[in-house]
């Protein structure tokens, strides 16, 4: 006989492919090389972001070498370039929450910006660690208290607003340590970055040059308006030139030949 199963209780948490309810708390890397390179990111972005904000212009060479990092939109998304690689981090406002976005993709890469906008979380990733830190010192700085009071201090930094855009705007950023562009492409308020490498296929301009029994090519000799007398002056440099297209054979030049 056939086993009869009975309706599902509400108790019956072990069921496969059962949805919860809450989203998974976020386990952060807190080891301590990942801490100071969280450090090291963050006072680079307070840096640039203060600039921005500011609205002075970043001294000269600021971006740093294998590791740049620049504003763009006035400072609503700070691009970080690491060698040939670029990231994205930003701001946005999600049902009065301050999150921390990356483009990076988090932890193993398999961060979806889109998922955890709609959750309501930031990213877990070092570069977007280091934002919220900048967040925090820079609101010391401008004597505000909260996230919250920062961006509506500065509203730039509220990416929360654009959601509704679709439309995608491309910005430059700054140049990889090979020169290789990296722009920030903003649409519905997240941004990604392409990075762009140089114009591959170069066409080279193919001079025709002259060989060396040419009349034009032969030291201090210059064509006229008449073709008859270059033809008289090609010939007796040919006469005299040995070896050269035109040349009489004689026993000189036949042994300095035969030396060779």
């Amino acid at each position: 006989m056939a086993e009869r199963i009975g309706p599902l209780s509400e108790g019956d948490d072990d069921v496969g492919g059962a949805m919860p309810s809450e989203p998974q708390p976020d386990v952060l890397d807190d080891r301590p090389e990942v801490l100071e390179r969280i450090d090291i990111i963050s006072a680079r972005i307070t840096q640039a972001l203060g600039l921005a904000l500011s609205g002075e212009p970043p001294p000269i060479d600021s971006h740093g070498t294998l590791f740049r990092v620049a504003c763009v939109s006035d400072g609503a998304a700070v691009v970080l370039s690491e060698g040939e690689r670029g990231y994205a981090v930003w701001c946005a406002r999600v049902r009065d929450e301050v999150l921390y976005l990356c483009s990076c993709g988090g932890r193993g890469g398999a961060e979806s910006v889109e998922m955890r906008t709609s959750l309501g979380l930031s990213s877990t990733c070092c570069h977007a660690r280091a934002l919220r830190a900048s967040v925090v010192t820079l609101s010391a700085a401008a004597g505000v208290a909260t996230a919250n009071d920062f961006l509506d201090r500065f509203p730039k930094t509220d990416n929360g607003a654009g959601a509704a855009v679709t439309a995608y705007t491309a910005q430059f950023a700054t140049k990889t340590a090979r020169k290789r562009g990296v722009f920030a492409v903003q649409s519905g308020g997240a941004w990604a970055v392409v990075v762009i490498r140089p114009r591959m296929g170069r066409s080279r301009s193919k001079k025709r040059q002259c060989s060396g029994s040419c009349p034009q090519s032969q030291r201090g000799i210059t064509p006229s308006e008449n073709p008859a007398q270059d033809a008289d002056r090609y010939a007796r440099v040919t006469t005299r030139t040995p070896g050269s297209l035109g040349a009489k054979r004689t026993k000189t030049t036949e042994a300095t030949q035969t030396q060779r």
